[in-house]
């Protein structure tokens, strides 16, 4: 996660870094979406939120992490922070099952 792309020597060793990147990050990303998720189901919401932002460092394009990270906050009761996550579902993946679970979130916290 540290590692800067651009500060890499040479083409070569920024291409193994992209395939590594590739090969390895939504691994990751997945694992630890499903540690957070039942974490998240366990009713542990600092773990899972912990465990669900790193997942989203690995992966900021799925849509169920970004969805428990913001079920997650209303389950906290911060709710700012949980329209954050319902409104990038809501605008950014309107074609997928979750964009209407968001809406549904929204209107309970009052969007």
């Amino acid at each position: 996660m540290d590692v800067k792309p651009a500060a890499l020597e040479n083409d070569t060793a920024q291409k193994l870094y992209t395939a590594l990147k590739e090969a390895t990050f939504t691994v990751v990303a997945a694992e630890l979406y499903e540690t957070g998720h039942n974490q998240y189901l366990d009713g542990k919401y600092d773990d899972a939120l912990k465990t669900l932002l790193s997942s989203y460092d690995y992966n900021s394009k799925d849509e169920n992490t970004i969805y428990f990270i913001g079920r997650t906050y209303q389950r906290m009761g911060k709710n700012d922070k949980a329209k954050k996550y319902y409104n990038k579902i809501i605008n950014d993946y309107a074609d997928t099952g979750r964009y209407s679970e968001a809406q549904q979130r929204l209107s309970e916290i009052g969007e």
